[in-house]
């Protein structure tokens, strides 16, 4: 059992879900002491070493933007160290209009070595769902690790959500706002979107690929 919270803590804590579920990632330390009008970053920190204390957050790395991660009650977390790996979940069904639905109902879990893919983000796995990018060596059912961001290079590879439909695409940028998400493969063509689009979410970029033989 979880110990009890202060109310500023309640308060912090309230805020990270709700910032998670509008935005699909946590909050910066600049942004909770900002929302909260703390004097310094150090208060914000404090409050947040508490929670993590307490077992209501796991922050992968201590010193690093949007490093918070919540921590279900009732189930296991989205990263864990065991051993010299990390543990990660493997993400389930889910849905554009609430990204954060994918957690929710994981496939499983599956251990990496944190040193082979070293991130600054949170971590999870996703199974791959066709063979939009044979053409690159992945096809369905490979495990693709990713780096929970909202930061694409242009042709990086990102996983995300078109309605409920999980997708792994190449992310190519045509202007401004302009996005176009790429097989390829022919059979599956590309998904064009503007910034802002509720139909899509994207959940992460790819960092890693595992294979069954």
């Amino acid at each position: 059992m979880r110990l009890g919270l202060t109310k500023r803590q309640s308060e912090v804590l309230h805020f990270l879900r709700e910032y998670i579920q509008q935005n699909g990632f946590p909050p910066t330390i600049q942004e909770i002491q900002q929302h909260f009008g703390f004097s310094s970053s150090n208060a914000a920190s404090s409050v947040l070493r508490a929670l993590e204390r307490k077992g209501y957050i796991i922050r992968t790395r201590k010193h690093c933007a949007r490093s918070i991660q919540l921590v279900d009650e009732d189930a296991p977390s989205s990263a864990q160290h065991t051993g010299n790996g990390k543990q990660i979940t493997i993400i389930g069904e889910g849905s554009a209009d609430n990204p954060l639905s994918v957690f929710l109902n994981p496939r499983g879990q599956i251990v990496i070595d944190p040193a082979f893919y070293a991130s600054e983000q949170p971590l999870f796995a996703a199974v791959v769902p066709d063979d939009a990018l044979a053409r690159d060596g992945i096809t369905a059912g490979d495990l693709v690790v990713v780096e929970q961001t909202t930061l694409f290079p242009h042709r990086s590879l990102v996983i995300g959500l078109l309605h409920t439909t999980l997708f792994v695409r190449h992310y190519l940028v045509q202007s401004d706002d302009r996005i176009e998400l790429r097989a390829s493969m022919k059979g599956f063509p590309p998904i064009k979107f503007t910034t802002g689009d509720p139909h899509i979410a994207l959940l992460g970029r790819v960092i890693g690929i595992m294979k069954r033989l």
